[in-house]
């Protein structure tokens, strides 16, 4: 849901470098004000790691952009455009963002974490149709907080 610069358009593809080149474990090390516990998932563009402030027991997502794409400025206008975005949309099927910040030269930012499992996770089996319609009409209302918004 996030707007799309036209320079996203010509990026390179958002792969995943060669395990040799994959950024290292940020397991104990710290972004602002939280540390991290552990990787929650990998995806083409960044790292979700789950973190808990050092002085209070609040936990919270940290999304880091991958190392060989932080050089890539239309690939960090797109990780800012995200962070926007979700600083924008106060809804309760939209995460909220909580920080922006670079760390080593690696833009992340801070959101509410969830627990849960993952849609692929979910999604294994079938899914009963009122289940289905009930996850639904949460996503279009989340969408249609977005769009008031102008993101597309």
């Amino acid at each position: 849901m996030v707007p799309t610069p036209a320079a996203a358009l010509d990026a390179p593809e958002r792969t995943l470098p060669p395990s040799r080149e994959r950024d290292g474990d940020f397991v104990g090390e710290r972004f602002g004000s939280f540390r991290v516990l552990r990787e929650l998932g990998r995806g083409g563009m960044g790292t979700v790691l789950l973190a808990e402030h050092v002085l209070i027991p609040k936990r919270v997502a940290v999304k880091v952009l991958h190392r060989h794409l932080a050089q890539a400025p239309e690939l960090v206008s797109r990780l800012l455009a995200e962070a926007r975005a979700m600083s924008l949309v106060q809804h309760e099927n939209v995460a909220t963002l909580y920080d922006l910040d670079t760390r080593d030269g690696l833009p992340y930012f801070v959101m509410e974490y969830l627990e849960g499992q993952s849609l692929a996770a979910f999604a294994r089996g079938p899914i009963e149709p009122a289940l289905a319609v009930e996850l639904l009409a949460q996503v279009c209302d989340a969408l249609e907080a977005t769009h008031a918004h102008g993101i597309v």
